[in-house]
Order: structure tokens, then C-alpha cells, then sequence
């Protein structure tokens, strides 16, 4: 039976009174595992509350049909409220990693401690939103991942063939112009005043600036990168980590984000967010433009070095040289 001791050692329960603790007590159930033996599979439906007690979980998501370690909980601990306060399946798979004994609070017992403490609920919440976090974080890393492994392929392909490189640039530039386009359009029909206009275009070209002369390095890159994409989610952007890369490369700080966007917060329309799509955007043509003019210098680069090999072999047949 789940013991008051055995509570307390977990941060959020220690937000209850003595008489909550006991009736926690009563009508928590008993758990049993042996190592490697699952608790519940990605994709159940939620069953409640666990308390570890005692030993180690180990926690998985698939991806592209692999198991992926994610985390881990290790005593003393709690887990599962996740599927409880969403209503959705259970994101992962919890697999015992050694013995474990643990404690299982039906749902409707640790809604109704929700509603009836208030510090209690605060804690919980924090701490669920943390690892939501921690889980998008590994679903966002998978999909950059994938998303790199078909660069990757297309590259050695792009590499041994610039002219391919360079359809696939002019390609993709049409439909983001057009997209450029219809956000000044919506843009100018606020009739924001000229000074915060060009405030933008400033930001804008200090980025055109940076990308075009290669002004950071990778790590630095990289870092501002993380740090802009923490901002961005913090912001309530949708798929974050598509504006964050540009944005990067474009030599924005988090500093010049919270000043430009400072007046769009409350916005109910899309300018609240258009105007770090417009700014990325830009930055993705601007890169489009550098990579194809990269590409058209190694085509004529290589119909040159191709000319003056037949030329050398035209005047070696006919013995010029």
C-alpha cells in the first residue's frame, strides 16, 4: 500500500494536506513490473497516474518504424498525466527498465485533486508543459533529420550535376515571390506608418547582407539558431524550426524580434505572425538567389574547362600543338 512517506519525496504532492495524502493513499492501486516488461505501449489509450516508488522506466517512440529512446524515469517519480489531462493516446512507450514497483491513481481521483488544490495543479501543469517540450523537441529533431537525410541525397546528385541544382532554385522561386507579394499586400492595407515600414527593411537588409557575405560561422549560427527557435515557440509559431534556420542565417536576434513583433502580440488577424514569415521568406529567396548564382558559375566554370579540352584536342589532331 502507498505510504504519506513515499508521497512527499514528489515535489507536487507536497502541496497537499495531510488528509489528501491519505486519501491518495487509499485508493491508489498496487503496480508490479519485471525489467524489460511494458507498462503501457505508444498509442494506448491513457490509464491514470503512476507513481514510481521504486526502480527505472525507460521511454520510447517510434520512428520510421524504430524504437527511439527518449527519457527516462527514475524513482522516486511520477508519470502519465500527459494522456489524463488531454485525452489523447499515450505518446510513448514506458518499459521497465529494472524491478519496479509503482502506484496507479485512477484519473478521476487526480482530476478531482486538481480542482481541489490549487498549488498542486500549478505544479503538475509546469511540469507536464516541460515535458511536452521535451517531446516536441524529439519530434522536431526527427523531422529536420529526415528532412536533411533528402538534402543529402539530392546534394551528391546536385554536386555531380550544378545545372539540376539550379532548376530545382528557379523552381521553388516563383511560388515564394508570389507569397512575398500577397503579404505586402495585406501588409500595406493597415496603413502602418512609414517608420515602422522601414524599420522592417532595415532588419531585412542587414540580413541580405549577412547571407550574401557569409557573415557567420557555423557555431555561431547554430547557437542563434537554438535561441531563435525558443523564441519563436515561446511566440506560439507553428512548426518553428522552418522560420528559425532563415532567420538565423539572416543574423536576426532575439532582441530585434521582440521590438518588431511588440505591436502585432494581441493582433487577432495573421499580421500577429507575418511579419517573421515575411522576414524568413525573404531570407529563403535571398539564399535561392546566392545557391543559384553558385550554381550558374560552376556550369559556365566547367563549359569552359570542357571548351578548352576540346580545343586542345582539336589542335592536338591536327597537329598544333
Amino acid at each position: 500500500m502507498l505510504c504519506i512517506e513515499e508521497l512527499i519525496n514528489l515535489e507536487p504532492f507536497q502541496q497537499l494536506s495531510k488528509e489528501q495524502l491519505e486519501w491518495v493513499c487509499d485508493r491508489a492501486s498496487t503496480v508490479e513490473l519485471r525489467a524489460s516488461e511494458v507498462l503501457a505501449h505508444e498509442g494506448d489509450p491513457g490509464r491514470g497516474l503512476f507513481i514510481l516508488a521504486k526502480g527505472k522506466m525507460n521511454l520510447t517512440r517510434r520512428s520510421q518504424g524504430v524504437e527511439i529512446p527518449i527519457g527516462q524515469h527514475e524513482d522516486p517519480s511520477f508519470f502519465g498525466e500527459i494522456p489524463v489531462l488531454t485525452d489523447e493516446p499515450v505518446p510513448v512507450t514506458m518499459r521497465a527498465l529494472t524491478d519496479c514497483n509503482l502506484y496507479e491513481v485512477k484519473p478521476e481521483d487526480f482530476r478531482k485533486l486538481l480542482h481541489e488544490c490549487r498549488d498542486f495543479e500549478r505544479m503538475v501543469f509546469r511540469i507536464m508543459e516541460r515535458r511536452l517540450r521535451g517531446l516536441e523537441s524529439f519530434i522536431r529533431g526527427r523531422e529536420k533529420m529526415a528532412a536533411l537525410g533528402t538534402l543529402a541525397a539530392g546534394l551528391v546528385h546536385e554536386l555531380n550535376n550544378p545545372a539540376s541544382a539550379l532548376v530545382r532554385t528557379l523552381g521553388e522561386m516563383p511560388a515564394a515571390i508570389l507569397e512575398l507579394q500577397r503579404m505586402n499586400l495585406v501588409y500595406g492595407q493597415r496603413n502602418v506608418e512609414e517608420a515602422h515600414t522601414q524599420d522592417w527593411l532595415r532588419v531585412r537588409d542587414q540580413g541580405y547582407d549577412a547571407i550574401l557575405n557569409n557573415r557567420l560561422d557555423p557555431v555561431t549560427l547554430s547557437d542563434r539558431e537554438n535561441v531563435l527557435l525558443e523564441w519563436l515557440e515561446d511566440y506560439g509559431v507553428k512548426q518553428a524550426w522552418k522560420l528559425a534556420e532563415p532567420l538565423a542565417e539572416g543574423g536576426v536576434e532575439v532582441e530585434t524580434l521582440d521590438k518588431m513583433m511588440e505591436r502585432w502580440r494581441n493582433d487577432n488577424t495573421e499580421l500577429r505572425e507575418m511579419g517573421l514569415h515575411w522576414l524568413s521568406l525573404s531570407f529563403e529567396v535571398m539564399s535561392m538567389i546566392k545557391h543559384g548564382l553558385r550554381g550558374a558559375q560552376r556550369i559556365s566554370e566547367r563549359e569552359q574547362c570542357d571548351f578548352v579540352r576540346r580545343l586542345k584536342k582539336s589542335a592536338i589532331a591536327k597537329n598544333y600543338i
